[in-house]
């Protein structure tokens, strides 16, 4: 549903050029200036002898562009059998061959059509050129068209093969004109390539090469798909008059015909095949030709769409050949040029007689300009012929024919080329318009198929004001191609109507600029309205300044949010995660949306954003070091100015590979004596350690009771004081990487033996006191005692014999009391016993015995 907003204009748009040049004076309106312009090219140089199909006399493609966004309007001119010439504006009346370094040498082809457009909506003008069979017809021929992406610097690289626009076949091409528009509304610009061909001109293909090309949209913008059949705008099965037989589009345009919203698709062509299609809405369209009263047109070949009279309805002009002496001998229709008045309701009258446009001899290329700024549209149109005369028999009488234009007055035409100083004749094809010079009034360049062009500088249209007005697509497409701009009746100013396009004329693509002239009547400022063509918003400029240059931005509801989702859910481990993807997804866009991603990381660095794209993804590598990873994302519809309407942000948890181990160490080896060891520290190593670590100390007791003792920090040392019990400690550390919420990515322990204070003396005592008698003593039970004792104590005891031997008979055990039986032999015998503390202590003390035995 439309809606219409008012706006103030200071506060929503962008104005320049304001009474930018002084005003001509009246006199002719146009002077000549391609040579001081440095315009200066041959299209194309017939060659001796001839050997040719005739298509080479219908070319001379141009197209208008500014192709290094300077503000400057730039010219494309196609060649046959030689390289096309990219002209650069140098801003003061003068161009230069820039083909080269804008990267446009790539075409080894006959070209023909050429179109700019941003057709992926990111902010620079793309190109479009269509590719002519050779001369003569045969291989190696070109079988394709060409693409060319602007990098947004001026400089070109092609991929129409990449993108699905180059229409390959096996067989050669014979293209033409070249139209973009949005057909089905989403915001990105179609295509629609001419292509004029007999069937015998092309045995090796029963399909033409006149192709719809859907633009694929916000998923993969820029890349084409052919749904010429499926749209219902095939032309291959249109009949043609005079028992021909082929395809012979010459020239289309998109343009609203019926005020529905859609853009509807108008295709001027030969032999009575001239079609009007009625867009459904559904990206379909209907012939409605002859039901809307057109296409009576017996050799369509040039189309220029306008208001001419004023009533708000869109009309159509189709030039033709007017020869009512038959003088070519051509036998296939000749009463000349069609204008179509608009009825509304899809009905037109033919209005040509009325207008006094009829006669434009063999007539190409036509266009609606007010050329003279008096707020009514006139009409210009190129012309004639030159093949030869056993190729089109009379074909010679047309190449003198004259350019025409028409002045309107009222809705009636008349012809004042040659008054305005506009005298140029002869095989004529392509027409444009442009204020190269940015004075506010509209200047000319005009083709030929085998000569020199000319460019004609306007130098008194800007004696009346005018106003032009430039418009950017937010959520339409970005060059806001089928905007309708109108200026409101007032009581000092009549309603005017225009569309922003981008079509062929015939081989002639203009500029996009809504121009305006507003005559000499009173300086009060006007209301302009513009009516965007994807969402139907109309947005009313007040007060509106004359004589200056009025940016439209689309308006458009900021996001009111945007999500962003990672393809691996945090944490991750360091060593394992590989690349991680973030993805975003805007929320309520309404039309086509960009972002831009950029990333902080765990130390506190940003790095720098990427530049804004369409690309909802963001692949941030693997990340090369733990901790917490921020990644943020800005939204906003493509086109829009602001920094952004919306952003995200993600926290991002990359955890450090895991510890492969850690070492524990006391500062003094045990076993320690508890009385003289003091206090124990205990130091953990982590190995392997990736990022800070952090440890967790505890220890168990003798009695096997576990004690807390230091939970996670960042000491690696732990001071368990003076072992308070005798006995085997274990001492346990746990490691981790700081932030790691794992218990512990690694552990060990160590067992530490702390023995108590050493036995001061034993005693040793026997039951029966020496000396004794050998023969009476029996058995002798001796009995070891520690002294000072503070744990259980072992005793081990030895023997010597009267002999000297020394003989173990009882190894380190609890019993305090040894028997030794009774003595073999009588003699000194020798009692050795000695103590420790623990079953793994080391002897502590030591006592023998002297046991005299009598004989």
């Amino acid at each position: 549903m439309m809606t219409t907003t008012h706006r103030r204009l200071y506060a929503s748009l962008l104005l320049i050029g304001l009474g930018v040049t002084a005003r001509g004076s009246i006199g002719q309106s146009f002077t000549d200036v391609t040579a001081m312009a440095g315009i200066d090219y041959l299209q194309y140089q017939i060659p001796e002898p001839l050997v040719s199909n005739g298509i080479e006399y219908m070319n001379g493609g141009t197209a208008v562009g500014d192709y290094d966004n300077d503000g400057l309007p730039d010219l494309y001119v196609t060649r046959s059998d030689d390289t096309d010439i990219l002209f650069r504006n140098n801003g003061d009346g003068t161009f230069s061959d820039v083909t080269a370094a804008a990267g446009l040498v790539e075409i080894n082809a006959n070209t023909n059509g050429a179109a700019f457009a941003d057709i992926d909506n990111d902010g620079d003008q793309d190109l479009y050129v269509t590719a002519q069979c050779g001369i003569p017809c045969m291989l190696p021929y070109d079988s394709r068209h060409y693409l060319f992406i602007n990098d947004g610097l001026g400089f070109f690289t092609e991929e129409a093969i990449l993108r699905g626009a180059d229409i390959s076949n096996s067989g050669p091409h014979f293209g033409f004109s070249v139209a973009f528009g949005d057909y089905d509304l989403d915001g990105y610009l179609d295509i629609h390539v001419n292509e004029w061909r007999r069937d015998g001109l092309n045995p090796l293909e029963n399909r033409s090469n006149a192709r719809l090309l859907h633009n694929r949209g916000a998923q993969e913008p820029g890349y084409f798909e052919d749904v010429t059949v499926a749209a219902g705008v095939e032309m291959d099965e249109v009949p043609l008059l005079f028992g021909v037989e082929g395809t012979t589009t010459f020239a289309s345009t998109f343009s609203d015909m019926d005020n529905d919203g859609w853009p509807d698709l108008l295709i001027a062509a030969d032999f009575g095949s001239s079609r009007l299609f009625w867009n459904n809405g559904d990206g379909t369209f209907t012939d409605g030709t002859l039901a809307a009263g057109v296409g009576s047109d017996e050799n369509g070949m040039g189309s220029a769409v306008g208001d001419y009279d004023g009533d708000g309805m869109l009309d159509w002009f189709v030039t033709a050949i007017y020869d009512p002496l038959d003088l070519c001998q051509c036998d296939n229709g000749l009463t000349g040029n069609r204008l179509y008045r608009n009825l509304g309701g899809r009905t037109f009258s033919d209005a040509t007689d009325i207008a006094g446009v009829r006669d434009g001899a063999w007539g190409w290329g036509a266009l609606f300009l007010d050329y003279d700024n008096d707020g009514d549209l006139d009409l210009t149109m190129n012309n004639g012929a030159d093949w030869p005369a056993d190729m089109v028999p009379g074909a010679d009488n047309f190449m003198s024919d004259s350019v025409r234009l028409w002045r309107n007055d009222a809705g009636s035409m008349t012809e004042v080329a040659a008054a305005e100083g506009i005298e140029l004749s002869g095989s004529g094809k392509a027409v444009l318009r442009f204020d190269y010079d940015q004075d506010g009034d509209l200047d000319l360049f005009y083709t030929t198929n085998s000569g020199y062009p000319a460019l004609y500088r306007n130098d008194t249209g800007n004696v009346n004001d005018w106003l032009r007005v430039e418009t950017r697509g937010i959520g339409s497409n970005r060059d806001g191609i089928g905007a309708r701009v109108e200026i409101l009746s007032s009581p000092s100013q009549s309603a005017q109507l225009r569309e922003v396009r981008s079509g062929n004329n015939f081989l002639g693509q203009s500029e996009r600029v809504a121009h305006f002239g507003l005559g000499s009547g009173p300086s009060e400022p006007v209301d302009v309205r513009v009516t965007w063509p994807r969402t139907g918003q109309a947005v009313v400029y007040d007060n509106v300044p004359r004589n200056s240059v009025l940016l439209a931005v689309e308006p458009l509801d900021p996001l009111p949010a945007v999500k962003l989702t990672a393809d691996k859910p945090s944490p991750v481990q360091l060593d394992t995660v590989g690349d991680i993807i973030f993805t975003a997804t805007a929320v309520d866009a309404t039309s086509s949306v960009e972002y831009r991603f950029f990333i902080r990381d765990p130390a506190g660095s940003w790095f720098p954003p990427q530049e804004y794209s369409s690309s909802v993804s963001f692949n941030a590598g693997e990340p090369s070091t733990p901790g917490i990873w921020r990644v943020f994302v800005h939204a906003r519809h493509q086109g829009s100015d602001a920094e952004f309407e919306a952003e995200s942000m993600i926290s991002y948890e990359v955890s450090p590979a895991p510890l492969s181990s850690v070492t524990l160490t006391a500062d003094k080896p045990a076993p320690v004596k508890i009385d003289t060891v003091g206090d124990v520290i205990f130091t953990a190593v982590a190995i392997d350690a990736t990022s800070s670590v952090e440890y967790q100390f505890s220890v168990q007791d003798p009695a096997g009771t576990w004690l807390p003792v230091q939970d996670y920090s960042s000491v690696d040392f732990f001071n368990v004081g003076v072992p308070s019990s005798i006995g085997t400690w274990v001492v346990r550390v746990r490691a981790r990487h700081q932030g790691s919420e794992a218990e512990f990515e690694t552990e060990t322990s160590i067992f530490y033996q702390v023995n108590p204070p050493p036995i001061t003396s034993v005693n040793l005592t026997a039951d029966k006191p020496a000396p004794v008698k050998f023969d009476t003593v029996g058995e002798v039970l001796f009995t070891a005692e520690a002294v000072d004792a503070t744990s259980s104590v072992e005793y081990q005891f030895f023997v010597r014999d009267p002999s000297g031997t020394w003989l173990l008979l009882q190894e380190y055990s609890s019993s305090a009391t040894f028997n030794a039986g009774e003595l073999s032999s009588p003699g000194n015998w020798v009692v050795l016993a000695q103590a420790r503390q623990g079953s793994e202590g080391e002897l502590e003390a030591q006592t023998w015995l002297s046991y005299k035995l009598l004989p």
